[in-house]
């Protein structure tokens, strides 16, 4: 999508920044950010770059060989589980559904992060399991490099937007880029860092 854009509109500089936690995009200077849908604040113009999509739990055959796979959430018990850092400094629970209820499973495992990516190379080389965007693992899981795991309990997130504040005159070299994002968008999202934030420049330095 990036490249895309810079071959519409060449005289716009994209700057990019990943991050786990989440910003005041104004304060920051930045244009914009992509996070997931439910972490957009009301007072924010969304726009969406994916249909939603489950969070999926994965190991890798070597992993899961001579092993019990697990088939409900107190299972996991038994299991190395790879974990995400949240910016607070927390360790995030693995949000699961049980029917109708919501759970957080509490596990356990050698490797925390920061990042999906991180935790995909580390599920995919039979670190432990991983709770992961099912975009992200999609390739992993058809290839046969990651076997998907408790699917009936599988929590859906509204999907990934990309987000800019609305109270403020949206600047041309941001308008552009929202027709670009519109357009090629959601086709371009792979993966599932966490969220992103952008500055967007021209050639007048604004």
């Amino acid at each position: 999508m990036i490249t895309a854009f810079y071959q519409a509109c060449p005289e716009i500089e994209v700057e990019i920044a990943v991050s786990a936690e989440l910003v005041d995009l104004v304060a920051e200077g930045f244009d914009a950010g992509i996070p997931l849908g439910q972490f957009i604040a009301p007072d924010m113009v969304a726009v969406r770059l994916t249909p939603p999509f489950s969070f999926a739990v994965v190991g890798s055959p070597d992993r899961l060989g001579g092993r019990k796979r697990p088939e409900r959430v107190d299972d996991l018990r038994d299991h190395a589980c790879l974990r995400m850092h949240r910016s607070n400094g927390s360790i995030a629970p693995w949000p699961l559904v049980d029917g109708k209820k919501a759970v957080e499973a509490i596990v356990s495992g050698p490797l925390i992060a920061h990042d999906y990516p991180a935790l995909l190379g580390a599920a995919i080389q039979g670190l432990g399991l991983a709770q992961l965007p099912g975009p992200l693992v999609k390739d992993a899981i058809v290839d046969g490099r990651l076997h998907a795991l408790l699917a009936p309990f599988a929590v859906t997130t509204p999907g990934v937007f990309l987000y800019y504040p609305g109270r403020f005159q949206v600047l041309p070299k941001l308008r552009a880029f929202l027709d670009h994002v519109k357009h090629h968008g959601a086709d371009a999202w792979r993966d599932g860092n966490a969220r992103r934030r952008g500055k967007l420049k021209d050639a007048s330095g604004g």
